[in-house]
């Protein structure tokens, strides 16, 4: 994953992280500590590699809860 030119030049990376914990019940703490720790881990990567979030837009559909 480098950015090289690829951003600047109008291409952004998709990144979906999608947390599943499996079959199982799971409390909505147990859910939100796995969540965290995928996300922190992902954005920690992105960052490594120079990936420039403030370009980076919510995927199609999305809508802001405010």
């Amino acid at each position: 994953m480098r950015r090289g030119g690829r951003q600047e030049n109008g291409l952004v990376p998709i990144v979906e992280p999608e947390v599943t914990l499996g079959p199982g019940d799971y409390t909505i703490e147990e859910t939100a500590f796995w969540s965290e720790r995928v996300y922190s881990h992902v954005f920690r990567l992105l960052h490594e590699y120079n990936v420039m979030l403030a370009r980076a837009a919510p995927a199609q559909g999305y809508h802001s809860h405010k």
